[in-house]
């Protein structure tokens, strides 16, 4: 159970997404390389790396997650090091992210990433002038 949370939102980077709009390409630079950044840590399996590209809301959600059913609450650091254990070389194809139609509405950003054919939307926020994944779906699919 732990494993199927943990899992799905890391391997299919499914994110929820808030309205987006117009763009900087200076923006849109540091967004492409913030997604990239993040899924570069993942096929690295680097778990501090992950948690400092996730937004401190995100990380809370994370963090939140473990502990229900009375479970002990776990750091994000925590519980992605047991998930990208069990990612094994699955997650090499990580480097290989391609990120496209980059949208930007102020401090809020969309990308759609494809790794391996299948696509995702990813949400990002500015949170202390860098862009970090957003709120992060912890459902698995």
């Amino acid at each position: 159970m732990a494993r199927r949370l943990l899992l799905g939102p890391l391997l299919s980077a499914v994110l929820l997404v808030a309205g987006c709009g117009g763009s900087n390409e200076g923006d849109r630079q540091e967004v492409v390389n913030s997604v990239k950044g993040v899924y570069n840590a993942l096929a690295d399996k680097d778990a501090k790396k992950v948690c400092a590209s996730i937004s401190e809301k995100g990380r809370k959600e994370i963090e939140t997650a473990t502990a229900q059913g009375g479970r002990k609450k776990q750091s994000c650091e925590q519980v992605f090091n047991l998930a990208l254990a069990y990612g094994g070389s699955s997650l090499d194809e990580a480097k290989d992210v391609d990120v496209t139609d980059v949208k930007i509405d102020g401090d809020r950003a969309r990308a759609t990433i494809a790794v391996q054919n299948r696509k995702s939307q990813v949400a990002l926020v500015k949170e202390d002038g860098a862009w970090k994944l957003g709120e992060l779906d912890l459902t698995g699919g």
